[in-house]
């Protein structure tokens, strides 16, 4: 990836990328992460995070900036499992998974109210999302990224 002013330029023939951290929750020993850029999900600011304890208990982070990103997991890290939407290291959406960090603890109104706040909540922040809500692709994405051997 080319650099300028020694940061990594997240575009690739004029597509905008984001960078995306995959995280392991709970480490014997080191943590492995994985670093890189992904496609699919875009935001000019902010971060968004998630935690799916399956198939195995990791992280995903997509943003643009790392400090960003890490205070997003942070503050994802505090629920059992869900989804968290940051910027400039203030939250501004929340699906909380409580139920062993895979079922919401709410009735439907406020499912969806979340869910339409985390997609809002990206909007503004520069996302373009097309088909089903990114809380969904982001919980989807946990079994690619375990497939395609990023999540040991």
């Amino acid at each position: 990836m080319p650099l300028r002013d020694g940061k990594v330029v997240t575009e690739v023939g004029g597509v905008k990328l984001n960078r995306i951290s995959v995280v392991q929750r709970y480490a014997d020993g080191k943590r492995h992460v994985v670093n890189g850029l992904f496609k699919g999900l875009y935001v000019d600011c902010g971060a968004v995070a998630t935690f799916w304890p399956a198939p195995k208990a990791y992280f995903v982070a997509v943003g643009q900036d790392s400090a960003e990103m890490c205070h997003c997991l942070q503050q994802v890290d505090t629920y059992a499992g869900g989804c968290v939407v940051t910027d400039n290291k203030e939250v501004k959406a929340v699906l909380p998974l409580d139920i062993y960090g895979v079922q919401a603890n709410m009735n439907l109104s406020e499912l969806l109210s979340a869910t339409r706040a985390i997609d809002a909540a990206l909007e503004a922040m520069g996302n373009r999302n097309e088909g089903e809500p990114v809380v969904n692709k982001l919980l989807t994405l946990f079994i690619s990224l375990d497939r395609f051997g990023f999540m040991v």
